[in-house]
């Protein structure tokens, strides 16, 4: 059996959260003598961020390298490069040094391409995008977890009886957008709250200047308990950024759990892969066009799921159905599997 290396970082994002899922459940396939995790000082977080390494010592011992030629000694046939970004500077000189390996990149976002023998996409939008067809690679839809909780945090919050609007956010202010915010403001009432995980401080901001009166603001967690709760408190997902998504891991992550969930297009010069979601929900897919007209649709698609249940019941169904065929944990693992066994 082949002995396998999975290089890592330590961020909460969703590059982050699914090389976590990947590496634990890979682990568990091929045993710890088999797979070994890998980390070096650029995978830990800046100090005012949260990690995601004390998540992995629940299963492994995640070792820590010093240079990129330390990965030549623990005699592995194939190593897993997660690359999060559109630079290469978790590992210096990669590109400079020779391996006695295989090298997999699971490429996240594909404008930059290190060094590889074979290249995991998370969708055909992201492939398509940067035109890519010509690089040996194929197409792998992140894994997402189904919920492990039923519980919300209705009651710890006192949101009994509200039509929740959520948004899982990055807090990143760049890639920040409002037009959510104010599709929200425009139907908010006493018996609405919008419940924001992770905002930037534009979006704060934002919130003050449109005077929405119902709206809490959850810090970032890492803890898959406390993020299955927060999701199981929405009625809806209000997704909204600036650029788009190279995959869109908490657009997925709303749809398996049933939660229906309206987007929009993001820049062009940006893939625009969560798209692909919605290809059985497209009214709840907002094209690009003035932010008028945007925040117009975005508002009446609120309006809709919050005054009709039916309607809502019916989203949920078809966005459940779409995301347990195309990116279910136990499905997409298999496919990395057989990957690996081929190689």
């Amino acid at each position: 059996m082949k002995k396998i290396g999975f290089f890592t970082s330590f961020g909460i994002g969703g590059a982050d959260h699914t090389s976590y899922i990947l590496a634990k459940q890979l682990s568990k396939h091929y045993g710890n003598e088999k797979f070994t995790v890998f980390f070096n000082n650029m995978s830990l977080p800046n100090s005012n961020n949260l990690s995601r390494h004390d998540s992995y010592l629940e299963y492994c011992k995640p070792i820590k390298i010093s240079s990129v030629t330390d990965f030549n000694n623990y005699n592995i046939d194939i190593l897993f490069v997660h690359r999060g970004g559109n630079e290469f500077w978790l590992l210096p000189d990669f590109e400079n040094t020779n391996f006695n390996f295989k090298i997999i990149e699971i490429n996240f976002h594909g404008a930059t391409l290190t060094k590889a023998d074979f290249r995991i996409f998370p969708s055909q939008t992201l492939v398509n995008h940067y035109s890519l067809n010509n690089v040996p690679h194929i197409v792998i839809p992140n894994p997402i977890p189904r919920a492990t909780t039923l519980e919300n945090l209705r009651e710890e919050l006192n949101l009994n009886n509200k039509f929740v609007v959520g948004r899982v956010a990055r807090g990143d202010p760049e890639i920040y957008c409002d037009i959510n915010l104010i599709a929200y403001k425009n139907i908010e009432d006493e018996n609405t709250v919008f419940l924001y995980l992770n905002p930037s401080h534009k979006a704060i901001e934002d919130s003050k200047k449109l005077n929405i009166k119902n709206i809490i603001f959850i810090k970032p967690t890492i803890c898959s308990e406390q993020l299955d709760k927060l999701y199981n408190t929405f009625d809806v997902h209000a997704h909204s950024n600036v650029i788009g998504e190279t995959f869109g891991n908490s657009v997925a992550e709303s749809f398996i759990r049933g939660i229906p969930t309206i987007s929009h297009e993001g820049l062009t010069i940006w893939p625009q892969a969560h798209k692909e979601f919605f290809i059985n929900t497209k009214e709840l897919y907002i094209n690009k066009s003035d932010k008028n007209t945007m925040v117009a649709i975005y508002t009446k698609c609120l309006y809709m799921l919050k005054n009709n249940l039916g309607y809502r019941d019916y989203i949920s169904k078809l966005q459940k159905e779409y995301a347990v065929k195309h990116f279910s944990e136990d499905v997409i693992v298999n496919r990395y599997i057989e990957v690996i066994d081929n190689i």
